[in-house]
């Protein structure tokens, strides 16, 4: 995983209301990177880092 697929998974979920920092949005950009699966994901939206705003 990229640098740009977290600031692009960042943003997205920012689009949702979502503002979640970077390290917990590499969860949510590694599943949105993986290949399709039937049934429901649960998607951890937390890190060990201090919260902070968007990735520039």
């Amino acid at each position: 995983m990229e640098e740009d697929d977290i600031r692009t998974g960042q943003r997205g979920l920012a689009r949702r209301g979502l503002f979640v920092e970077a390290t917990g949005v590499a969860c949510w950009a590694a599943v949105r990177a993986a290949p399709a699966r039937p049934g429901l994901t649960v998607v951890p939206l937390c890190g060990a880092v201090a919260k902070t705003g968007l990735t520039p």
